[in-house]
């Protein structure tokens, strides 16, 4: 696991491993050490393979409430699920999205959860969660199926940004061909290049 992250295991062989580039979660818990403060987005790609009482989201422990999360819960099924202080809301969603890979989101505000797969938005639960949570990553019983998660983030994401790239020298007179990139932007967002070429080290008039 990254070193902010920390694992615990729930039973006896539980297990939280990272392997190509997938992170593999049976009969234990694994999450970010630092908790954060209402304000958050949770952005994942995740396998559910439909076992009990699997859990992805925001949470302190997932023994108790407080959380937001997409879940398993007695199995066979997955749900979204909010609770504050007390029992709240649970969402049915469809069982056949079980067993493959879907892109969840947890939109987390200081009145409410709302909650998105594959871009579409499935349940919103107008509770107020008051105390930090952390994402967090769970599979209670170890050997009935992990969950796995290809990629996680955490937003606010910064409105802008620049990366300045090195000079890329050819060592001898050459004419540069086009520009391309690969890249994965998010809706309402977008990237620019510049590029410039010349016969000096150092950037200048040429």
């Amino acid at each position: 696991l990254p070193a902010d992250w920390s694992m615990s295991a729930w039973n006896p062989g539980g297990t939280a491993t990272v392997s190509g580039g997938v992170l593999s979660v049976d009969g234990a818990k694994a999450g970010t050490i630092a908790s954060y403060p209402a304000g958050r987005s949770l952005e994942f790609v995740a396998t559910f393979s439909g076992a009990p009482f699997q859990h992805i989201g925001f949470g302190d422990t997932f023994d108790a409430a407080p959380f937001a999360m997409f879940s398993t819960v007695a199995g066979g099924g997955l749900f979204a699920r909010t609770e504050s202080t007390s029992a709240g809301p649970s969402t049915p969603l469809s069982s056949s999205l079980l067993g493959s890979p879907h892109r969840f989101r947890i939109d987390w505000t200081p009145v409410e959860a709302t909650y998105s797969i594959d871009g579409a938005i499935v349940a919103t639960h107008a509770i107020a969660i008051n105390a930090p949570l952390r994402p967090l990553v769970s599979d209670f019983e170890t050997g009935t199926g992990a969950v796995t998660v290809d990629w996680m983030r955490i937003g606010p994401y910064s409105a802008g940004g620049t990366f300045l790239s090195r000079v890329f020298d050819a060592g001898t007179a050459a004419n540069w061909g086009t520009l391309s990139w690969t890249a994965q932007v998010p809706p309402g967002s977008g990237a620019s290049f510049f590029a410039r070429h010349g016969d000096t080290p150092a950037p200048d008039a040429t």
